[in-house]
C-alpha cells in the first residue's frame, strides 16, 4: 500500500488544501479528490557483473504550480529511510544490457495543479543487498541545489520543445 504523505492528504489541517479554493469552476472535483491518492515510489535495482543500477521513481500529484514548493515537496517526498527503502526495494540480474546514471524532473501543470515525476538513477560498485540499502538511503536525500538543477534542466527541454514546433511550422 503506497503511504500518501501527510501534507497531501485532504481534509487535515496539515495539508494546503481548503476545499476548492485553488481551482477554477471548470475543475472536476474527482479529480481534486484524486490527488491525495496520486502518490508512487518504486525502488529497483539492477544487478549487471559485480556492479548494481540502483533506480529511485517518484511519482505524485501537488495543489500547487509554483517551482519553490515543488522544490521541497520533492524533498521531503524523495527521502527513504532503511525500513522503507527495504520494503520497495525489488532487485533483478540481468545478464546483459548497459548501466547509467540520470537523474530528471518532468512536471505537467493542470488546472493549478502539478504531477511530478522524478527520477534517479546511479551506478553503485556492489550487488550486496545491505550496500544497496544504504546507497539508497544516503541518495534519496536530495537537496535544494540538485532539485533546482533537475527543475533548470526540465523547463530547458520545455523550451526546446517549443522550439522545435515553432522551426517545424516555418517549413509548411
Amino acid at each position: 500500500m503506497n503511504a500518501v504523505p501527510a501534507h497531501m492528504r485532504h481534509g487535515d489541517d496539515m495539508g494546503p488544501c481548503d476545499g476548492n479554493a485553488l481551482y477554477d469552476d471548470d475543475t472536476d472535483e474527482n479529480e481534486i479528490e484524486d490527488l491525495s491518492e496520486e502518490f508512487e515510489y518504486k525502488v529497483r535495482a539492477k544487478t549487471l557483473g559485480t556492479q548494481s543500477e540502483v533506480k529511485l521513481e517518484l511519482e505524485f500529484a501537488t495543489e500547487t504550480i509554483s517551482h519553490e514548493t515543488i522544490v521541497n515537496e520533492i524533498i521531503a517526498n524523495f527521502v527513504l529511510d532503511e525500513v522503507k527503502a527495504l520494503e520497495l526495494l525489488k532487485i533483478q540480474q540481468d545478464d546483459d544490457g548497459e548501466l547509467e546514471e540520470k537523474f530528471e524532473i518532468e512536471i505537467e501543470n493542470k488546472n493549478g495543479y502539478s504531477e511530478v515525476e522524478v527520477e534517479l538513477r546511479f551506478i553503485l560498485d556492489s550487488t550486496d543487498r545491505t550496500a544497496i540499502l544504504d546507497a539508497i538511503v544516503a541518495r534519496s536525500q536530495l537537496d535544494e541545489g540538485l532539485v533546482k538543477i533537475g527543475l533548470e534542466n526540465e523547463i530547458g527541454d520545455d523550451e526546446d520543445d517549443d522550439d522545435d514546433e515553432d522551426n517545424d511550422d516555418e517549413d509548411d
